[in-house]
């Protein structure tokens, strides 16, 4: 077996590794909360037997993984409140792929890249509102927003879910153009929100993994609407870039970390 062939291999068996990691994180949390997988199953997301499922034995992880996000996007592609009603964020749904970084990752699975996320503040507000209707409307408009100018700075929409987001970036300098661009563009009276942060990340079936993302998804948590936060590794990399200014915020404690951390504020130049 050649070299390129034994890296693809290794490649997929790391894929499938993570993909049972996930599935089985998924499932056991919800056998715990059964009044999040009943919800969820109300709202024709999962099926009804999922919480007999043993978490250490899921035949089909990636079966599974797939079948519930496209579930579970469609559903909320065509009727928006279904995030609110599960009582979800759209941030946390795209960010729930992350595991913690792994040494036995090989080469062809991993790079540097860095993680934006977005959504949009008010969104859950407005559509109670102004309706599905009107909300998938606007969200339409906003996909268009978003990819336009995601491409126009080389990146790559990795997943979105309802008014959320999650691109991917080879430069900081980039993911920090396309973040201002999006929150500028963001459709009134709504607001948007962004955060970033960069370092290795698994690559895997097109989606990225990893506590990178993990990291990225709680900085745009902690974000306000028309803010966009990043972290010090795409700070350190864009602080030259002309017509932009950083300012150090005080360390915040993100969810799910042990530690403070240290974020900067992205604001335009005035001219």
């Amino acid at each position: 077996m050649g070299e390129r062939d034994s890296r693809r291999r290794g490649g997929a068996e790391l894929g499938e590794k993570i993909a049972r990691t996930i599935a089985s994180q998924m499932a056991r949390k919800l056998r715990h909360r059964p009044e999040v997988a009943r919800k969820l199953i109300d709202a024709g997301l999962l099926d009804d037997d999922f919480s007999s499922i043993d978490p250490d034995a899921i035949d089909d992880p990636l079966g599974l993984l797939a079948s519930f996000g496209t579930a579970i996007a469609e559903r909320i592609r065509d009727n928006p409140s279904t995030l609110a009603r599960l009582d979800l964020s759209a941030i946390d749904v795209l960010g729930r792929g992350s595991v913690e970084e792994t040494s036995t990752a090989a080469d062809s699975t991993r790079g540097e890249r860095v993680v934006l996320f977005t959504d949009l503040e008010g969104f859950t507000s407005f559509t109670e509102d102004e309706g599905d209707t009107a909300a998938a409307e606007l969200l339409t408009d906003h996909y268009g927003v978003v990819e336009r100018f995601t491409r126009s700075r080389g990146g790559d929409v990795i997943k979105r879910l309802g008014d959320g987001h999650m691109l991917s970036f080879r430069a900081p300098e980039a993911a920090v153009l396309a973040g201002l661009e999006i929150i500028e563009a963001a459709p009134a009276p709504l607001r948007l929100r962004a955060g970033a942060h960069a370092g290795p990340v698994v690559v895997s079936s097109g989606d990225l993994l990893g506590n990178v993302v993990n990291i990225a998804s709680r900085v745009a948590g902690s974000a306000s609407g028309g803010q966009a936060l990043v972290t010090g590794a795409v700070y350190q990399e864009a602080a030259a870039l002309s017509g932009v200014h950083f300012e150090s915020t005080p360390p915040r404690q993100l969810r799910g970390l042990d530690d403070p951390m240290a974020l900067w504020e992205v604001y335009r130049v005035p001219r």
